[in-house]
């Protein structure tokens, strides 16, 4: 596997997977919120984002593959 791939695979995945494909996240990329209902879904998001330098730290601590592993070191060290 090629490091194209490597991200070209998952991004594939990720752009058709349902929790990208609510109508929600279309009404919200539309402008349909409030300025107080970003914020309500700014707090939240933030919980769920907060963790993923972690996630791709850990996977790059384990691919031992360094053309795999190269693409997701700079996504670690500058955040």
């Amino acid at each position: 596997m090629t490091p194209s791939d490597f991200i070209r695979v998952p991004r594939g995945e990720v752009g058709v997977h349902p929790a990208v494909t609510l109508a929600f996240l279309r009404r919200f990329a539309a402008g349909g919120f409030t300025r107080w209902q970003i914020g309500g879904v700014a707090s939240q998001h933030n919980h769920l984002v907060s963790s993923f330098t972690a996630y791709l730290d850990a996977i790059a601590g384990r691919t031992p593959d360094a053309k795999v592993r190269h693409p997701l070191i700079p996504l670690v060290e500058t955040t």
